[in-house]
């Protein structure tokens, strides 16, 4: 008699270990196989047999690779394994081919099966499908070209605010001045060379002004705004790409003063994104290449309308619908995100508005901004300051403020109402001088060195509330990182540089009825 139990628990082991074999062969998604040197199946799994055409492995047994694949796909194939005999090492490749009405990309890895003596008797390998990795991979990379390119845009869009920024206030001085001479010289022949030089500068303010405001990364922020003054804006911004691109341009802005509830900078940049797409259609089409920019009201009245038109060959059809979509680009790979109309929409919308894209007969393209016309709201705390009667009064007002010329056009401002200023350059001296005169109203700069506008606002505040209710603050520090939650955090009325002769003449009689007794 033998004992065979030993023998027996062997074979038990060695079932269960090719049932797991057999189970996990099966059940991987890759394609795995092993085959003869002439390309005949021995073993294949069973999700290689569904994604070469069989419905369980034993179809595929017995049949040739090359049978399965295109002409190029087998070329491929026996290039690799003649490589694989030559050198006794694995081989990878790549190849596409179509499954299931779709195009796979196949990652395919074969090596040498080979006998106890080395030699090579037969070919394993097994094959994934990496379609969707790489379109990952793609994606992945396509990310973070365009991270980069928003990196470099932003370092640009910083270098180039802080060129905006430290241009302003010198820049404040020009159609400030401008405005004071043309008043004092009315009677002579020079008011009209001065408009000139006033409205050249007052243009270079409003570039600055938006290339500022699109830097700027703070909050939406809603005033009442006059229409025109947007589409002029926009326009400024625009004018000498057209220019150069040969583009024919016109406004045909409301005859009448409109003013809408707004965040001017956002609306701009729609606009200025409208223009710059009408820019780009236009520019690889025959003459007339013209933008057309129209304002009007809705016959009902609650509507006001921006209308950007262009001469090029309109918007497809087929994909009119599409784009408003996000991602969705008609411009070449690298020169455009796909998000530029996306997020018009939304800064429209954001607004109680609408964009559009009209049909247009005879070809073009117009897209309708569509606002809330409203015309009226009621004036609440942080609003600039309006009113008045206009009438000449008397008063000193004390003028805080660290660029000294800035300081003097406000008080050459003010001095035709009869206000005497006095200046101070730092919020500690002018904490000083209060203490041994008294002012009707104050004018302070936001950002000063040492103590600064608000720290200066809240001794006053301490030291005599009556005053700081009187106090407005000029600023000309659009990207100060805090200004909205400073100026919701001090409740104080703003001016922002360059400022007009006139409203800062309204500001400080408002403020002398204030100290009146007005409200």
């Amino acid at each position: 008699m033998i004992d065979i139990d030993e023998r027996i628990r062997s074979k038990d082991q060695l079932e269960e270990v090719r049932l797991l074999l057999s189970s996990i062969f099966d059940i991987i998604p890759t394609i795995l196989y092993l085959r003869e040197l002439d390309g005949t199946f021995v073993m294949i799994n069973r999700y290689g047999a569904k994604v070469l055409g069989g419905s369980a492995s034993a179809d595929m047994i017995g049949r040739r690779a090359g049978d399965l694949d295109t002409e190029a796909e087998a070329e491929a194939a026996r290039t690799a394994q003649a490589k694989v005999l030559e050198t006794g090492k694995p081989v990878t490749q790549e190849y596409t081919r179509a499954t299931d009405g779709r195009n796979v990309v196949v990652l395919n890895t074969i090596f040498p099966i080979r006998d106890a003596a080395g030699t090579i008797l037969r070919i394993g390998g097994f094959a994934s499908d990496v379609t969707e990795l790489y379109a990952a991979r793609d994606q992945l990379e396509k990310a973070q070209e365009s991270l980069h390119r928003s990196e470099k845009l932003a370092a640009l869009g910083q270098l180039l605010a802080g060129v905006a920024h430290e241009l302003n206030n010198p820049l404040a001085v020009v159609p400030g001045r401008a405005a004071i001479l043309q008043e004092k010289l009315a009677d002579t022949p020079h008011p009209k060379g001065l408009q000139k030089l006033r409205e050249a500068a007052n243009r270079f303010a409003r570039i600055v002004k938006t290339l500022l405001a699109m830097a700027r990364q703070t909050g939406p922020r809603r005033q009442l705004v006059e229409v025109n003054d947007l589409i002029e804006s926009a326009l400024d911004m625009t004018t000498y790409g057209l220019r150069i691109a040969d583009i024919e341009w016109s406004a045909a802005p409301l005859a009448a003063t409109r003013k809408i509830e707004v965040d001017e900078d956002q609306i701009v940049r729609v606009l200025i994104d409208l223009v710059l797409n009408a820019q780009h259609v236009l520019e690889g089409q025959s003459e007339p290449r013209r933008i057309i920019i129209t304002t009007e009201l809705s016959a009902d009245g609650n509507w006001l309308m921006i209308l950007v038109c262009d001469t090029g060959p309109g918007v497809p059809a087929a994909i009119a619908h599409r784009i408003f979509d996000p991602f969705f680009a008609t411009k070449p790979v690298g020169q455009g995100t796909g998000l530029g109309l996306s997020v018009c929409k939304s800064m429209v919308e954001a607004h109680g508005g609408k964009l559009d894209l009209l049909e247009t007969s005879g070809g073009g393209a117009t897209f309708r901004v569509s606002l809330p016309a409203l015309i009226a709201r009621a004036a609440g705390s942080g609003d600039t300051l309006a009113g008045g009667n206009g009438a000449v009064r008397r008063g000193r007002f004390l003028v805080v403020d660290d660029e000294v010329e800035i300081a003097a056009i406000l008080a050459d401002c003010l001095a035709p109402l009869g206000i005497e200023c006095v200046i101070e350059t730092d919020g500690l001296s002018a904490l000083h001088r209060l203490a041994g005169t008294t002012f009707d109203a104050v004018f302070c700069d936001v950002t000063m060195p040492g103590m600064d506008g608000v720290t200066f606002y809240q001794q006053l505040l301490s030291l005599d509330p009556d005053l700081a209710g009187r106090l407005v603050f000029v600023s000309g520090d659009l990207l100060h990182r805090n200004l909205d939650r400073v100026k919701k955090a001090v409740d104080r009325p703003m001016i922002e540089k360059p400022f007009d002769p006139q409203l800062v003449r309204e500001t400080a009689l408002c403020l002398l009825d204030r100290q009146g007794g007005g409200s």
